[in-house]
């Protein structure tokens, strides 16, 4: 018996209220979850960092979070986003395959 797939997400953090982007990052989790994905939510991980952590220490972690992980799902508005965008190039490196929100 196989283990379900590993997706990490990933979308628009910064400039954003905390719980817009918490509630977008969390409903598409569940979607996932739904379809029997194994999911990574870097927006929930990641909430109890330090209050010292700057936006290169966050991308670390995501960074290695995301070399957990067999997929990567963009979020709506990624493109806007220099984390997502730097998330989706790590991709490109590891050879993990991306989709977008509306492909769910």
């Amino acid at each position: 018996m196989s283990k379900p797939a590993r997706v990490y997400i990933s979308g628009p953090i910064s400039d954003r209220p905390k719980d817009e982007y918490m509630e977008h990052f969390k409903s598409v989790e569940k979607k996932l979850q739904k379809q029997g994905y194994w999911t990574f939510n870097p927006a929930e991980a990641n909430k109890n960092m330090p209050p010292w952590f700057k936006h290169d220490d966050f991308m670390e972690v995501c960074r290695a979070e995301l070399q957990l992980c067999d997929m990567i799902c963009m979020l709506d508005g990624w493109k806007k986003s220099l984390g997502a965008v730097e998330e989706l190039h790590w991709t490109e490196y590891y050879h993990i395959p991306a989709f977008t929100e509306g492909e769910i």
